[in-house]
């Protein structure tokens, strides 16, 4: 087995292992995944079903298709509730910290302030 792009040779290794461990040994009459693990290996090509009865129409291909995209339903988007939430003590405090939401340096403080509360 080749493999054209030798700079990538690990992403073609576990295929390679795959064909090397699933080939028959004419010496011993198995294959070694047969010495491992006492069966066969299920190959890629043997997990899909060969069915050759799927109709190779593309006018079928489409129509279906469209019935099957009109049966979808479209999800409504939601409601956008980006109220903001005040806390009742907020209207008897003096002072207040705000939240500095930033990247921040490890052990620096979230909070900046205290900022005294002008008004109400």
């Amino acid at each position: 087995m080749a493999y054209a792009d030798t700079s990538k040779w690990s992403d073609a290794l576990p295929l390679v292992l795959l064909g090397i461990r699933s080939t028959i040994k004419e010496n011993i009459g198995c294959t070694p995944a047969e010495l491992v693990y006492g069966t066969t290996l299920t190959l890629p090509g043997q997990l899909v079903d060969q069915d050759t009865t799927i109709s190779t129409d593309p006018n079928r291909f489409v129509s279906r298709l469209l019935q099957t995209m009109q049966n979808i339903k479209a999800t409504p988007p939601r409601e956008n509730n980006n109220r903001v939430q005040l806390d009742r003590r907020l209207g008897t405090c003096k002072f207040v910290f705000a939240r500095v939401d930033t990247v921040r340096k490890p052990l620096k403080q979230p909070y900046e302030g205290p900022y005294q509360v002008m008004c109400k």
